[in-house]
């Protein structure tokens, strides 16, 4: 997806907020979207934000992205790891996730 720094809404000030905006956005944004991981297994949702309870009774979020990387981030050592991620959609984030 195209990112502008301005799509992140101002009221985000922590790294754990912005984590969960990104993953609910890939979860939006990819919707149904999957990907086969392993060969013979069933295939994954790209992006996962389930919520859930647990052994302490605290309500929590797991995040699951599955990102696309370039095979050359075996071998260029001139970029930063992050660098490598591919794009997984090319649909623009929907404008609830822009506002506060």
């Amino acid at each position: 997806m195209i990112f502008l720094p301005a799509h992140i809404p101002s009221n985000i000030d922590t790294y754990e907020k912005l984590a969960v905006w990104i993953g609910v956005v890939f979860e939006q944004t990819c919707g149904t979207r999957e990907v086969l991981e392993v060969e013979g297994a069933r295939p994954e949702k790209i992006a996962q934000a389930p919520v859930f309870v647990d052994a302490n009774n605290n309500l929590r979020v797991a995040l699951r992205i599955s990102i696309p990387l370039d095979r050359a981030v075996y071998s260029d050592r001139t970029k930063k790891f992050w660098q490598f991620a591919g794009i997984v959609v090319d649909t623009p984030i929907a404008t609830s996730f822009t506002a506060n």
